[in-house]
C-alpha cells in the first residue's frame, strides 16, 4: 500500500469533519452527530463519495481520541462539583439511573434483544448531553433558573454514573469467560478500585502537575501530560478495565488543579483533532440503509427515551422534596442522548454483543431527540403547568405533605448534635474501609503479575512472598489505625448520646458497658472483614496469624508515626479535593435570579475581536445605557464575583448579567457584536496620531468622554486636549467637550475619517 494513502485517508477525514461540523453547529445542532454523518458519507457503505482505502488505520486512531475524549469528559467534571452536589441531588442520579436501567432493559427484551443487548440498550439510554443541554439552557436564557441549575447538576451525576456503567458493562463482557465474579461483586471490586485510583490520583497528581508547572516549558508539559493520560488509560486495562475509566479519572483529578486552564489550553486542540476521528470512525460503521430500515424503531425508542427519562427524572426531583412543576421542568430538560450512548455502542459492537447497525441506532436517536430538546426546554413551563393540571388532587395533596414532611427531617436533622459531630467520623471511616478492602483485593492480582517478572527473578519464590506480604502490612498499617481511631471516637460520641440525662453512678457504668460492647463489635467486625478479604487460597491460617501479628506489632511500635504520617496524608487529601479551581461552578455562588423582581441571570461571551476588549466597565456603561449589571466575570478558568467599575473586560471573558429580560437582550446585543471593516483593529504601522477640531454646532459639544465612548464606537484613543492655548494630557472620564476644542487622537486613517464625518455640525448624535 502507498506509504502517502494513510494520510490522504487522514486529510479527507479531517476535512470532511469539519464541514459537517461547522454545518451542524450553523443549524443550531451537536457537532457531534455531524462528524458521524461525515463519517457515514465517506465510509465504505456510501459510493457517491470517494472512501477510506484503509479503515483499520482510522480506527487505531479512534481508539486514540477516544482516551483523550474520555479524558477531556472527566476534565470538565471534577471531583470538586461532585462533592458539592450533596446526597440530594446524588440520590436524583441513583433513582433515575435505576428507574430506567431496569425499564429499558424490559423494552429491551419486548424488542427481542439478547439479555446482554438489553443491557447495553439500557445503558444507552441512561446519560444525556450536557453538551446540548448546557446549550438550549443559555438560547433559552433559563440556565440560572432553578430547575434548570438542577438539570444541569443532575448531568454532572450522570458522567459518573456512566462511567461506572461503562467500566462495568467491559467487565461483564468477561463473566460469560470463565470469570467466576458475579454481577454484585463485579461492582464492589469495580468501586474499590475507583477508590484506589482516586485516593492516590488526589495525592499525587496535583503535585506532580504543580511541580511541572514550576520546572518545565509548555512543550515539555505538553509531552509528559499526554503520556501520563496514556499510562492511566494502561493501568486501568491492565486491572482488567476499560482505558476509558482511568483517561476519566485522570481528567476529573486534573480538574481540580491549577493546572486545569493551562492543560485546557495546551491540549485542546489534540482532543478536538482526535475526537473528531474518533467520531468520524463511527459513522464509517454505519450503512446508510439501515438507517431507513430502523426508523420505525429509531422512533419509538426515541419517543420511549423521552416520556421515560422525564418520568424517572422527575420522580427523583419529587423524591428528594421539589416541587411538582419544578420537578417535571427540571426533567423535560434532561431528554437528549449525547456522546456516550456513542461510546457504549462502540464497546458493544466491538465486543460483539450487538449489531453494526446499533451504531445507525444509536445516531437516529440522538438526532431525534437533540432536534425536540429545544422545544422541550423553550415550553417546559407551559408543558410542566399542564401536566400539573391534570393530575388528581388527591396526588397533589400527597405531594404536599410529602415535602412538608422532609423540610421538617431536614430541621431535626440539623438540630441534632450528635449527628453533626459524627458525620465526619463516618465519612471517613468509609473512606479508610474502601482504601484498605481494595490495598487486600488487588494484592492477589499484583502480586501475580509481579512474581513472573524477569526483573524480580533473584529472589526466591519464599523470600518473594515474604517481602510482598511485610510491604502490604505497612501499607494498610496507616488506615488501619485511622479506621480504629476514628470507630473509638465514634463509640465515644454513641455512648456520650446514649447515656446523656442519666445520674452519674449509673451512666458511669452503663458507658463502660457500652464502650466495650462497642469495641468487641469492632473487633469482631476487623477479624471477620480481614478473614473474608485475605487468599485463602494462597495462604495457611499460620500464614495468616503470623501476618496479622506482624500488622499489630508494626502499629504498636510505629503508633505515633503513623498518627503524624495520617494526618499529614489527610491534609495533602483535603486540599487537593478542596482545591477547586473551576469556573463554570463559581456562578452557583451568584445564586439564582430573584423571580419575584422579575431579574435574570444570562451568561455572554465576549467575541475574539470583541470591541469592547481592553475597556473597563465603566467605560461600556452597560448598567446606564441597557439597564443591566456585570455580576462576575470568568476568566481562563478563574472566576471574579461582583467586579468593580474599572475591572477591564478582554476577548473570551464570559460574563454573567443581571437584569431585566429586555434589558438583558439589548445589553447581549452590545456585548456580542464583533469588529466590523470600518472598525477592525488595524495593524501597528497604521496607527497615528492626528488633531481633530470641534467646531461650533458638533453633537458632541457638552458631552463627556465617558458619554461618548469613543474607543468602543471608533477604536480611536483620546491621547490629549488642545484648548486655549494649553494641552491636557491624561484626561478625565467626566472632562466635558467644548467647541473649539482640539482632540489629540491615535487612530487609523479610516478610525480618523470616520469620527471626523460623525462630528461635523449637524451630523447625527453620537446617542
Amino acid at each position: 500500500m502507498d506509504d502517502s494513502s494513510f494520510i490522504r485517508d487522514l486529510a479527507f477525514i479531517l476535512l470532511t469533519a469539519g464541514l459537517a461540523a461547522w454545518l451542524f453547529r450553523a443549524l443550531g445542532l451537536s457537532s457531534v452527530v455531524g462528524c458521524i454523518l461525515a463519517g457515514v458519507l465517506i465510509g465504505p457503505f456510501t459510493p457517491f463519495f470517494p472512501t477510506i482505502s484503509d479503515v483499520q488505520r482510522v480506527e487505531s486512531l479512534a481508539q486514540i481520541g477516544l482516551v483523550f475524549l474520555m479524558f477531556w469528559i472527566g476534565l470538565g467534571f471534577s471531583l470538586q462539583k461532585l462533592r458539592r452536589l450533596g446526597l440530594h441531588t446524588l440520590l436524583v442520579n441513583v433513582i433515575g439511573a435505576i428507574l430506567l436501567f431496569h425499564i429499558f432493559r424490559l423494552v429491551g427484551d419486548l424488542m427481542g434483544w439478547s439479555q446482554v443487548a438489553s443491557l447495553f440498550l439500557a445503558a444507552m439510554t441512561m446519560v444525556s448531553s450536557s453538551a446540548i443541554i448546557s446549550k438550549n439552557l443559555a438560547e433559552a436564557g433559563i440556565n440560572h433558573e432553578k430547575p434548570a441549575q438542577r438539570a444541569l447538576t443532575v448531568t454532572i451525576g450522570e458522567d459518573a454514573v456512566v462511567i461506572l456503567l461503562l467500566t462495568f458493562l467491559s467487565s461483564s463482557l468477561h463473566l460469560g469467560e470463565g470469570s467466576t465474579l458475579s454481577m454484585p461483586m463485579t461492582l464492589m471490586v469495580l468501586g474499590l478500585f475507583v477508590a484506589l485510583f482516586l485516593v492516590l490520583g488526589l495525592v499525587t497528581v496535583p503535585r506532580f502537575l504543580s511541580f511541572l508547572r514550576r520546572s518545565a516549558d509548555s512543550e515539555t508539559l505538553t509531552v509528559i501530560l499526554t503520556g501520563g493520560i496514556f499510562l492511566f488509560a494502561l493501568i486501568s486495562v491492565k486491572a482488567g478495565y476499560s482505558l476509558a475509566l482511568g483517561a476519566f479519572l485522570l481528567g476529573a483529578i486534573a480538574a481540580d488543579t491549577s493546572a486545569k486552564s493551562q492543560i485546557e489550553r495546551l491540549l485542546g486542540g489534540v482532543y478536538y483533532l482526535l475526537s473528531a476521528v474518533f467520531f468520524t470512525a463511527i459513522g464509517m460503521l454505519i450503512d446508510p440503509a439501515s438507517l431507513q430500515e430502523l426508523w420505525p424503531e429509531i422512533l419509538v425508542l426515541s419517543f420511549l427515551i423521552m416520556v421515560f427519562r422525564v418520568l424517572a427524572y422527575g420522580f427523583g426531583f419529587l423524591v428528594i422534596g421539589n416541587s411538582l412543576r419544578d420537578s417535571l421542568r427540571s426533567s423535560l430538560f434532561l431528554t437528549p442522548i449525547g456522546e456516550f450512548s456513542f461510546i457504549i455502542a462502540s464497546l458493544g459492537v466491538g465486543a460483539g454483543v450487538l449489531g453494526e447497525d446499533t451504531y445507525a441506532l444509536a445516531v437516529g436517536i440522538c438526532f431525534v431527540t437533540a432536534l425536540s430538546s429545544p422545544l422541550l426546554t423553550r415550553f417546559s413551563e407551559p408543558w410542566a403547568l399542564w401536566l400539573e393540571n391534570r393530575c388528581p388532587d388527591k396526588l397533589l395533596s400527597w405531594v404536599e405533605i410529602y415535602q412538608k414532611s422532609l423540610i421538617w427531617l431536614s430541621k431535626r436533622q440539623e438540630g441534632n448534635l450528635l449527628w453533626r459531630l459524627s458525620r465526619p467520623r463516618v465519612l471517613q471511616i468509609v473512606r479508610e474501609i474502601l482504601v484498605i478492602s481494595a490495598v487486600l483485593i488487588f494484592a492477589a492480582p499484583i502480586y501475580r503479575y509481579l512474581k513472573v517478572r524477569e526483573e524480580l527473578a533473584f529472589l526466591s519464590p519464599g523470600m518473594f512472598f515474604t517481602l510482598y506480604a511485610v510491604l502490604v502490612a505497612v501499607l494498610i498499617s496507616m488506615p488501619l489505625l485511622a479506621l480504629w481511631r476514628n470507630y473509638f471516637a465514634m463509640s465515644l460520641l454513641f455512648t456520650d448520646g446514649l447515656t446523656r440525662g442519666m445520674s452519674p453512678n449509673p451512666r458511669q457504668r452503663l458507658s463502660k458497658s457500652l464502650n466495650l460492647a462497642f469495641r468487641s463489635i469492632g473487633i469482631l467486625f476487623l477479624t471477620v472483614w480481614f478473614l473474608l478479604l485475605l487468599p485463602w487460597n494462597r495462604i495457611t491460617a499460620l500464614g495468616v496469624c503470623l501476618w496479622l501479628s506482624l500488622l499489630l506489632l508494626f502499629i504498636i511500635l510505629f503508633k505515633k508515626r503513623l498518627i503524624l504520617w495520617h494526618s499529614r496524608f489527610e491534609l495533602m487529601l483535603d486540599e487537593s479535593i478542596s482545591s477547586s479551581q473551576g469556573g463554570h461552578a463559581a456562578w452557583a455562588q451568584l445564586q439564582h435570579p430573584i423571580e419575584e423582581l422579575e431579574l435574570e441571570l444570562v451568561e455572554v461571551d465576549l467575541p475574539d475581536d470583541s470591541p469592547h476588549a481592553g475597556q473597563s466597565i465603566a467605560n461600556l456603561n452597560i448598567r446606564k445605557n441597557y439597564g443591566a449589571t456585570v455580576a462576575g466575570i470568568e476568566r481562563q478558568g478563574l472566576t471574579l464575583p461582583a467586579p468593580g467599575p474599572q475591572q477591564q473586560l478582554f476577548s473570551n471573558d464570559r460574563l454573567l448579567l443581571l437584569g431585566k429580560a429586555d434589558s438583558i437582550k439589548k445589553a447581549r446585543s452590545f456585548l456580542q457584536t464583533r469588529q466590523n471593516d470600518l472598525t477592525q483593529k488595524p495593524d501597528f504601522d497604521e496607527i497615528s496620531l492626528e488633531k481633530v477640531l470641534i467646531e461650533e454646532g458638533s453633537p458632541v459639544v457638552g458631552k463627556t468622554l465617558l458619554e461618548l465612548n469613543l474607543s468602543g464606537e471608533f477604536g480611536l484613543t483620546v491621547v490629549g486636549l488642545h484648548r486655549a492655548d494649553k494641552v491636557q494630557l491624561n484626561l478625565m472620564a467626566q472632562e466635558v467637550l467644548q467647541s473649539g476644542d482640539e482632540l489629540l487622537i491615535l487612530a487609523a486613517p479610516v478610525q480618523h475619517q470616520r469620527f471626523k464625518s460623525h462630528i461635523k455640525p449637524g451630523s447625527a448624535s453620537l446617542d
